[in-house]
Parts: C-alpha cells; structure tokens; sequence
C-alpha cells in the first residue's frame, strides 16, 4: 500500500507527516481504586496515528503523533458523594 502523506500540527507547528493506518486494535480498560472507594476505568481509543517525517527520539525511534478519544466510567461511587446525598 502506497504511503499517504498528510501535515499535522506537532509542537506548534505544520509539519510533513505519512498516515500510518491502524491494522488492528485491542482497547482494554484500565481501572483505578479510589481511596473513596470510587473505580475509575480508563480507556483511550486511538482515531489515527501519523509518523512524522525526518523527527526521531534519543535511540534512533520515529516520531509518531497519535490522536485518540479517551472514554471514562465512574464506577462504585459511595451514596454521601453523589449530588443531593444527605450530609
């Protein structure tokens, strides 16, 4: 498949970038205990990923700047904390 090239915004700035297309996908939550006994699930589901040209990390790596959509469930919430819970 042919590179498609695209141009991102990346620290400020229009850059030249090629769409890396998103073969498969495993979106798993994670999930946060609260100290008052809150859950808290986490989960990012990425809308596309673009590898920037000519930009790479300390060890030689390409850049790549993703965009995502994070969702999140609030889970387990103690009574006193909901809104209209009697004090």
């Amino acid at each position: 498949m042919a590179e498609r090239k695209t141009r991102i915004l990346h620290k400020g700035s229009m850059v030249d970038a090629v769409d890396v297309p998103i073969s498969e996908s495993h979106e798993k939550w994670s999930e946060f205990l609260l100290e008052d006994g809150t859950t808290v699930r986490l989960r990012a589901t990425l809308v596309s990923i673009a590898r920037v040209d000519s930009e790479y990390d300390g060890q030689g790596n390409p850049t790549y700047v993703v965009s995502m959509t994070p969702s999140v469930a609030i889970l387990n919430v103690a009574e006193n904390l909901k809104q209209g819970a009697k004090k």
